[in-house]
């Protein structure tokens, strides 16, 4: 079963859903997630924004691009 990787913002931190469900196109690698997916990773952002959730912290880090007009 095909699967991908989803990131998502709780709070400030930012949290990585490996294996997720997904349909991948076998020309350029574009992850669409499947509903059972996208369901999944809701759920699992709801459960760790009150802490119901223990999640593993991974060392991490942080780019902020600047755009000039």
């Amino acid at each position: 079963m095909p699967a991908t990787s989803v990131a998502g913002a709780v709070t400030d931190e930012v949290v990585v859903i490996k294996k997720v469900s997904a349909l991948v196109c076998s020309c350029c690698g574009e992850a669409y997630l499947k509903p059972e997916g996208a369901e999944k990773v809701d759920c699992v952002l709801q459960e760790i924004r009150p802490g119901k959730l223990l999640v593993r912290p991974l060392a991490a880090s942080e780019i902020e691009l600047k755009m000039s007009a």
